[in-house]
């Protein structure tokens, strides 16, 4: 069974000052990882990674029965870290009335975390994500895809391109910016030059975010252009936007 231990700078500083080195495993109690924790906290000390990690025990597999109708002291000796390959071990030793009970290799591995928006509950395809629809779950960091999305504010008003699962972190290809031009529909037109500032109306021929580039045409002239979605249902023409006739 793999034993996990969620650390943080924080915690892990109150656990250097208070946590034994040593713990008595009492009668009839297995050997699980909670007993092992403080131990590894305080024997990890300034090895122990910056931010949250997480702590997999390799070995022993816990927990393991204890038949003893006495107490046992758990001692961990020789234990080394080797942060390059982000790897400890030791020997667990159980101690009791002076005689060695066990002796149990301890190896494991030190994982970092990292901490990502996911979403909060089902979300559909089309839907606009604000802050409510978000919350925070950690990963593993070695399996956090590219393009994954780190921080909530690049998700928050932009809409689902696919339905998002509860949990799921979200990837850059699982949204988009909101359409605020769509095809066929009505659109202000605005053209802006030195000295000139008109408005008009005119038919979306493509839907588009903001700043993108689209095809209108004008409602009056019934001419093609090309244009720039500037806001809800706004395309500004000219500014250096090539346009003309098809």
């Amino acid at each position: 069974m793999r034993g996990i231990l969620i650390l943080l700078a924080g915690v892990l500083a109150c656990a250097l000052v208070g946590a034994p080195r040593a713990m008595t495993l009492p009668p009839g109690v297995p050997l699980d990882q909670t007993l092992l924790d403080p131990m590894l906290a305080v024997a990890l000390g300034p090895e122990a990674p910056d931010g949250p990690f997480e702590v997999v025990l390799d070995q022993p597999r816990l927990p393991l029965g204890n038949p003893s109708s006495r107490p046992t002291d758990l001692v961990l000796h020789g234990f080394e870290v080797d942060p390059d390959r982000g790897r400890f071990g030791g020997i667990l030793v159980g101690l009791s009335e002076g005689r060695t009970r066990f002796r149990l290799p301890v190896a494991g591995r030190l994982v970092r975390q990292i901490e990502l928006p996911v979403a909060a509950h089902p979300i559909a395809r089309g839907h606009l994500l604000t802050e409510t629809d978000l919350d925070w779950q950690r990963f593993d960091a070695h399996r956090v895809r590219p393009g994954t999305i780190e921080v909530a504010e690049e998700l928050i008003g932009t809409v689902a391109r696919r339905p998002l699962q509860t949990g799921r972190a979200i990837a850059s290809r699982d949204i988009e910016q909101p359409r605020l031009v769509e095809r066929g529909r009505a659109v202000r037109l605005l053209y802006a030059g030195p000295g000139l500032r008109l408005e008009t109306l005119g038919i979306a021929q493509q839907s588009g975010t903001l700043g993108e580039i689209v095809r209108v045409v004008n409602a009056d002239s019934e001419r093609a252009l090309t244009g720039i979605v500037a806001g809800p249902g706004v395309v500004r023409i000219g500014g250096g936007v090539a346009g003309g006739a098809r």
